[in-house]
Formats: structure tokens, C-alpha cells, sequence
């Protein structure tokens, strides 16, 4: 606990340079009020905490293999470069006259851990899991030739900043912000019950301006499950996603994983964010234009060991083909196993591409699109113990489906995550 404890005030001490260096000289970017840029990348910055930020922890950092039975710890760095364009000044009501299409980038950086007590579910028993997951994300409107380093400050700063987020939120501030630079934390804390046939967890989600309840529920014999992120003070379902996860995991020999799944996501166009008002979105009865994003995802992975297939259908705003993408990657890409999984180290790269095909969406003022896509990875795992993987994505649909207006723009990802054959003895 010592050595988080200083490692969280290092990373915490390293964010605060940037935030020091622009107060003391003041000459960072400030944005033209009132413009549909502006208001864009407002919301996204909102939008990053509560789709970026602690819920993403739990899904990806303590069930890499989609089901959630054992005591783990990780987290991970999502970074987007170059996700909007925004026109404005430098220094305060623009007093060095010097104007700007400035370039903002996304962060997000999370840290999550579980303790689970009682025998694993898949050896007859009923076991408790308490899990913790905490976000620090950024919206950084850098200056000429600082953007790399930014951007690696803060990034190194949410990892080290998840353990106390909490804190933060309990003393009832989530978010700091001068200009277009913003950072705002969010937290999920709940508890997880797993039995042979029935997983439950539900869990208290904070994210800046929202509160709201997080929910899955699965069978992990057949894995099926239902997740929902209920937010707006618990007034509307932000997310709801249901299916099968990795089916066949569990079996060494199984030709594919699959994952198929129907999922909802509320999609909010640019509202009338006021820089007075603490760029809080309005309340939801007030905001205007919401709709459904709706589609249906297929994602046969570890085909023969060799090749991955990521294919999505749009059903609303408009039906048509979402993504269609495929990855070759070398054997044991994919930690396998039979229930236990195998305690032989995997690993390996993958490459791939495909297209995105973006709707129209007159609200965003976006024509329709086709969009190239290629990715890069590497991971290593080895059984339960230990996974980590890094990835280079350009046009990442995940990204596209919350922020339809960075198309061609390029992402950075890690994780790490250590499980219970390493943190109990």
C-alpha cells in the first residue's frame, strides 16, 4: 500500500506540471463560446468520463475472459489523438490576438481491483466479489509542440490517481477545467455474486454531473448476460447491451470464440453548453435531439487460432452495414482454456483493417462516410496470472460510436491487469 501511495503522488505531482506551467503564463487555448466546435468538444469531454471511466474498467480490466470469478487488479490508458477541431485564441479574451484552429485530444485512464471471498462458481460454490474501478479523463487542448508530452502526463497521472478518485467525488468535485482543458473523474463500486449457473453484480457509478446504477447479469454456462448503465439520476438508460460473450473460451479445442450481442446507446447531439454553467449537460427532460443508437455485433475471434472477424449492422439512427473488419494474428493470440485456462504463457501480434460506414448526422453536421480502418496489437497473458496487451487503431468503430465527428483519427491503447494466482497465495 506505501508503494501506491507514492506512486499515486508522483503521477499526481507529474499532472500538475502542465495545469502550473498554463496558469503561471496564462496563454492556453481558449475556445470561441457559443460555437458548434465548442459545444462538440464540451460534451465529449462528458462523454469520455462516463463511457471511458470506470465502467470500461470493470468490463475489460477484471473480466478479460468474460466472466467475473476471481480477485484481479489493472487498469488501462485509452488515448485519441486528434479528435476534433476547434477555432478560438490563446490567453484570456483573446489579449495575445494570436488565433487558432486548435487540435484537442482524449484521454482516459482507469484503475480497477476486486477481492472475492467463497470458492470460484465453476467448482459448485457461490462466491462474493467486492470490485472498486475509478477513471481520471482529460480533455487537453495543448500548445505548439506539447501535445506528446501532455498527453503522457496525463495519462500517467490517471493511473496513479485511480485508488483516491473517491475521495474526490466524496468531497463533491469531479472536474477541473480552465479553457478547453478539462479533467474529470468518475467511480463504480459494487459487488458481484457468482454460483455455478447465475453471475450478478451491480454497482454505484459517479461520473461529473451524473449519478446512476450499473447492472450485468449472466449465465456463465451458456454466456449469456444483460448490462444497462442507468444515469440522469437514474431518469434514463444510457446503455444497454445483451448476449452471449466468448462463448467457447472455456474450451481448449473449440475451432472459435464468439460474441454476439444487441446493444443501445443514447447519442446526444451538441447541446447549448453554457462555460457558465460548469458545462454540465442539461437535465434530460431539457436536451434536445437524443436518439437510440442501436446495432447488432458478431465477433467470431481465434477462428483455426489464426483470425478474428468484427462485424456490426446499424439498426437506428439509419439500418445499413456499421463495421466490417478482420485480423490475422499469430497462434495463442487468444488465452484459451478449459474452465481453469491453461497456465502456459500465450501471446503474440495481430493485424488487421476493414471499414466503418458512418450514418449521416445532420445534428453533428456530419455527411455520410467510409472509413478505413487498420489496427495493430500485442498482447501476452499467461493463464489467470497475468495479461497485457497494447494497440495502435485508426478509425476504432468503438470510438466512432461516441465521437462520430473524429473520424480519421487515430488511438493508442495498453492494459494490464494481474490476476489471483499472483495477488493470493
Amino acid at each position: 500500500m506505501r508503494s501506491l501511495r507514492t506512486a499515486a503522488i508522483v503521477a499526481l505531482g507529474l499532472a500538475a506540471a502542465p495545469v502550473a506551467r498554463a496558469q503561471a503564463d496564462n496563454d492556453e487555448f481558449f475556445a470561441f463560446d457559443g460555437t458548434a466546435r465548442q459545444q462538440m468538444v464540451l460534451q465529449a469531454g462528458l462523454t469520455n468520463a462516463q463511457v471511458y471511466g470506470a465502467v470500461a474498467a470493470v468490463e475489460r480490466v477484471l473480466m478479460p475472459m468474460g466472466t467475473f470469478d476471481q480477485t484481479r487488479m489493472g487498469g488501462e490508458f485509452n488515448w485519441i489523438w486528434g479528435v476534433a477541431q476547434v477555432p478560438g485564441c490563446f490567453g484570456d479574451n483573446c489579449r495575445s490576438g494570436v488565433y487558432k484552429l486548435q487540435t484537442i485530444d482524449l484521454t482516459a485512464s482507469n484503475f480497477a481491483a476486486s477481492y472475492c471471498s467463497g470458492k470460484p462458481g465453476q467448482d459448485g460454490g457461490t462466491r462474493v466479489c467486492g470490485f472498486y474501478a475509478a477513471a481520471m479523463t482529460t480533455t487537453l487542448a495543448s500548445r505548439e509542440g506539447e501535445r506528446f508530452t501532455d498527453n503522457l502526463l496525463w495519462g500517467m497521472a490517471g493511473r496513479g490517481f485511480g485508488p483516491v478518485a473517491p475521495l474526490m467525488l466524496g468531497l463533491g468535485g469531479s472536474e477541473y477545467r480552465r479553457g478547453m482543458t478539462s479533467v474529470r473523474t468518475s467511480v463504480v463500486l459494487g459487488v458481484n455474486v457468482t454460483s455455478p449457473w447465475l453471475s450478478g453484480r451491480v454497482g454505484y457509478l459517479g461520473a461529473p454531473g451524473d449519478r446512476g446504477v450499473y447492472t450485468d447479469l449472466s449465465v456463465d454456462k451458456i454466456r449469456a448476460f444483460l448490462t444497462t448503465a442507468v444515469m440522469e439520476e437514474l431518469q434514463d438508460v444510457s446503455m444497454l447491451a445483451a448476449g452471449v460473450r466468448k462463448l467457447g473460451a472455456d474450451a481448449q479445442q473449440a475451432p472459435a470464440m464468439v460474441s454476439a450481442y444487441v446493444r443501445s446507446l443514447r447519442q446526444l447531439p451538441p447541446q447549448n453548453l453554457s462555460p457558465s454553467n460548469d458545462y454540465q449537460l442539461p437535465d434530460v427532460d431539457d436536451q434536445v435531439g437524443a436518439f437510440r443508437h442501436i446495432s447488432a455485433h458478431l465477433k467470431p475471434e481465434d477462428i483455426l487460432q489464426l483470425v478474428d472477424v468484427d462485424a456490426a449492422y446499424l439498426i437506428q439512427p439509419v439500418p445499413q452495414l456499421y463495421n466490417l473488419i478482420g485480423s490475422l494474428h499469430t497462434p495463442g493470440f487468444h488465452p484459451r482454456g478449459d474452465g481453469v485456462r491453461s497456465k502456459d504463457g500465450s501471446g503474440g501480434v495481430a493485424i488487421g483493417g476493414g471499414l466503418v460506414n458512418l450514418p449521416e448526422l445532420p445534428a453533428f453536421g456530419l455527411r455520410k462516410s467510409r472509413n478505413v480502418n487498420f489496427h495493430i496489437e500485442a498482447l501476452g497473458a499467461m493463464g489467470d496470472a497475468f495479461e497485457g496487451r497494447m494497440r495502435f487503431h485508426i478509425n476504432d468503430p468503438e470510438y466512432l460510436v461516441s465521437f462520430p465527428f473524429a473520424r480519421n483519427s487515430w488511438s493508442f491503447y495498453y492494459y494490464l491487469s494481474v490476476g489471483e494466482a499472483l495477488l493470493v497465495k
